[in-house]
């Protein structure tokens, strides 16, 4: 007998296998679903209080730099010129912001082939043993904050160069 949609039969109940059992819904007014509903709404709870405090930082930082940002304008970003004395008063950050996109594009060319290669060997080359070492020491190196390196190399590799 073959079913079609639509058809009575299609929505007879199915049969479990046997030792299957649903998961009850949640039911308002049981007392087993009053931890449910309250980690539910403390995680949404969570998650509102990031996006507000998202906002307020935002609209703190804007409300601090109102004078910088009625003063200069635009032109702070695309002027070169920084003179903090009085009588000159002069703020552009177009070095400051050229520096940064070119170090971090640079770190990117450089960083990203060494981890896209270390995770495809790992994965997919290297032997158990070496998997196994080479997992651990990429675990370790993500596990510590990149200004240790940083601080690291600066005691350690600048008296040497």
């Amino acid at each position: 007998m073959s079913v079609t949609p639509g058809d009575p039969a299609s929505l007879a109940p199915v049969e479990k296998p046997p030792g299957c059992r649903s998961l009850p819904l949640l039911a308002a007014g049981r007392s087993s679903d009053v931890p449910d509903i309250a980690f539910r709404l403390l995680c949404q709870a969570a998650s509102i209080l990031v996006i507000a405090i998202a906002f307020l930082l935002v609209a703190v930082l804007v409300w601090k730099a109102w004078l910088a940002i009625e003063t200069t304008g635009l032109t702070f970003f695309i002027t070169k010129t920084w003179d903090p004395e009085p009588t000159h008063r002069h703020f552009g950050a177009l070095a400051f912001v050229y520096g940064t996109v070119v170090t971090s594009v640079l770190a990117m060319v450089v960083a990203v082939p060494f981890g896209v290669g270390t995770a495809a060997f790992l994965s997919g080359l290297a032997p158990a043993w070496l998997r196994r070492a080479g997992s651990f020491c990429v675990g370790m190196l993500a596990a510590i904050p990149s200004v240790v390196y940083g601080f690291w190399g600066l005691y350690v590799f600048s008296p040497a160069v």
